[in-house]
């Protein structure tokens, strides 16, 4: 049902020697929604994604849909429904829209159905899902473009459908606006949240408090490595621990949104 625990995260620890990347984190992905998970540079954001999807190991408990899925490797997650993006983009500069859409997708061929479609240049997607996330993310113009030729904005969304195309029910993105100017940003938001009304749940990770603030339905805040706040958004960028973490970043953002 649309509100009750997707993803369920309990005392997460990450620790790189005696370095601690994430310090006993715990949250919960709502069904239905989306989270922002933000924080300065260096906070433990991407490595807590990493940790969640299986990149990195850790201790404490994740589960999915009420099963534990922490001791699972990364592919066995991808499995279970969930999929995510990666800062640098994850696509190929070299195969058009449609062949790296093509690549998230589970075809009943496996892997090699994927290799000979794209091989062959006849290369359609399989689901009747992936066609309609296509036109939600407004690709249907660009997908005989080349990868290489597409904006950078263009290449972000490319980055999500490939991330979606397998149909997930959970969806973790990495920095999906960096780079991004603001037409840009909010161009992507209007998009994320057609996925979110699909019926996809989503983990946002970003700097760009604007898309924040316009598309998450809670935010959870982390700094060296801890979660020093969560909620909603608009008053959880106002606590006075979220202010000094960014050293008044937050303020300046949310005063330009109520502007």
């Amino acid at each position: 049902m649309n509100g009750e625990p997707l993803l369920t995260v309990t005392d997460l620890t990450v620790r790189y020697g005696g370095v601690v990347a994430v310090d006993n984190v715990s949250l919960t992905v709502p069904t239905g929604k989306i989270v922002g998970l933000i924080g300065p540079n260096g906070a433990g954001k991407t490595t807590l994604v990493d940790a969640l999807t299986g990149f990195v190991r850790c201790s404490g408990t994740v589960s999915f849909r009420g099963v534990r899925i922490d001791r699972l490797r990364a592919h066995l997650r991808a499995r279970h429904g969930i999929a995510r993006t990666f800062q640098a983009g994850g696509i190929f500069d070299d195969l058009t829209v449609r062949e790296n859409i093509l690549i998230g997708e589970r075809r009943p061929g496996g892997w090699w159905s994927t290799v000979r479609a794209i091989v062959t240049g006849r290369g359609e997607h399989a689901r009747p899902e992936t066609r309609a996330l296509v036109g939600t993310l407004g690709l249907g113009d660009l997908l005989g473009v080349q990868a290489s030729e597409l904006s950078s904005g263009q290449r972000k969304l490319v980055s999500v459908a490939q991330a979606l195309a397998g149909g997930p029910e959970l969806v973790l993105l990495d920095e999906p606006a960096a780079g991004l100017d603001s037409t840009e940003s909010a161009w992507l938001g209007e998009r994320l949240r057609a996925v979110r009304d699909s019926g996809v749940t989503m983990l946002l990770v970003d700097h760009d408090m604007e898309l924040v603030v316009n598309v998450c339905d809670e935010i959870v805040v982390l700094d060296f490595g801890k979660v020093i706040a969560a909620g909603e958004p608009q008053e959880t960028l106002a606590q006075p621990q979220v202010i000094t973490a960014y050293l008044g970043s937050v303020t300046a953002a949310t005063e330009g949104d109520a502007a």
